[in-house]
């Protein structure tokens, strides 16, 4: 098992995710990943809310305990269940 990230790691992951996710979401999909543990959990959640101020439309970011999607909140892709 692997250790939790430091501040910084953490920090650093986030400010990393940002862009990709945003990229993603533009070109018009969900961002979807792994992550299986609460620490990534937090971390997504965080990249979320950033990726929303930074595009300026509201997200929404969902788990199942294993996987986390990024959706818009405003289409309704967002109403559609998030099932694998």
């Amino acid at each position: 098992m692997s250790e939790p990230m430091s501040a910084f790691e953490t920090e650093r992951f986030i400010n990393e995710m940002i862009p990709l996710v945003a990229h993603h979401l533009t070109e018009g999909g969900r961002f979807r990943i792994s992550a299986y543990t609460p620490e990534l959990q937090a971390a997504f959640q965080e990249v979320t809310s950033r990726t929303s101020a930074a595009l300026g439309r509201p997200l929404m970011g969902y788990t199942n305990g294993r996987e986390f999607w990024i959706v818009p909140s405003d289409t309704e892709t967002a109403q559609t269940p998030l099932t694998p």
